[in-house]
């Protein structure tokens, strides 16, 4: 008399998303910044697109249709503004600031904004944001700066200025640098509110322009789309002759090829096959009422 068993099998594939796509080019709508949407296209197809040929840029064109907003690429180069944390101020080309800047090496980081000023003996120097020192944070209402003698990255000592007083402190001029120098004592290294701002690549049905990375827009990504795992769990009957022992592993290991055989003679080339144990242990189990 046959002996039916049940079995959990699990099942994990991969599945190729259907996405309408361009020449290689796929449109995100879905706003995000340049970080983030650089993120995403790096883990579901290559990377950001770029319109580096004259076939690139009329796909990208074809691609964003009727798009009222512009839409990130990965063009380069990319290029940073010097800005004040305290007044959102973008310096330009502020002379008196800029003599005072040294070290003005700027480099990109794929993850951060990675160049901030430290305050050194009345000069400030570019600095990697990650780099821990102390900082110098300022009151607005009370008009007065602080020495914060505890060691922290710039964004750090930006969210701790920002909690408790009112940011890092800016020096746009000699009034704000002998301030500052007076709390600093002139000695040491300290963080001061500038840092650099990244700005990448957009464009429009019209042409292409630069924008602050933390500002959310589309995006556009190049490259097929990777495979996503997908899994699913089956549960079989099997009926044995004899005293045959379903729960051996050379059997089960039998089986499994047996299956895999069949799944690659349907055009189902991906996929793992495993069996999934039942908290007793065992695969196989019998059927309730059966003996």
């Amino acid at each position: 008399m046959g002996k039916p068993g049940i079995v959990v099998l699990l099942f994990l594939g991969t599945l190729t998303p259907s996405l309408g796509i361009t020449q290689n080019h796929h449109l995100i709508q879905s706003p995000k910044n340049w970080t983030e949407a650089q993120k995403y296209c790096r883990k579901n197809f290559d990377d950001l697109a770029t319109t580096g040929t004259k076939e690139d840029w009329i796909n990208v064109q074809n691609l964003i249709g009727n798009l009222t907003t512009a839409a990130w690429t990965g063009n380069t180069p990319f290029f940073y503004k010097w800005k004040w944390s305290l007044s959102n101020q973008i310096i330009n080309n502020n002379e008196w600031i800029l003599s005072n800047l040294q070290q003005y090496n700027h480099y990109y980081s794929s993850t951060v904004n990675d160049s901030c000023a430290l305050f050194i003996n009345g000069t400030l120097y570019e600095e990697r944001c990650a780099n821990q020192y102390k900082s110098v944070c300022y009151n607005q209402t009370t008009n007065t700066y602080i020495a914060i003698e505890t060691s922290m990255s710039w964004w750090a000592a930006q969210s701790y200025c920002r909690k408790n007083y009112t940011d890092l402190t800016s020096m746009r001029n000699a009034s704000e640098k002998q301030e500052i120098m007076n709390v600093t004592r002139g000695s040491e290294k300290w963080w001061t509110g500038l840092y650099t701002e990244l700005w990448c690549c957009v464009v429009t049905q019209e042409n292409e322009f630069y924008e602050p990375s933390d500002r959310e827009f589309p995006f556009i990504c190049s490259g097929n789309p990777k495979q996503k795992l997908v899994s699913s769990i089956y549960k079989i009957e099997l009926k044995t002759k004899g005293s045959l022992n379903l729960n051996d592993v050379l059997l089960q290991e039998a089986i499994l090829k047996q299956l895999e055989n069949k799944l690659k003679n349907q055009t189902i080339n991906q996929f793992t096959l495993r069996w999934k144990k039942s908290p007793n242990g065992n695969v196989f189990n019998k059927k309730k009422g059966d003996k």
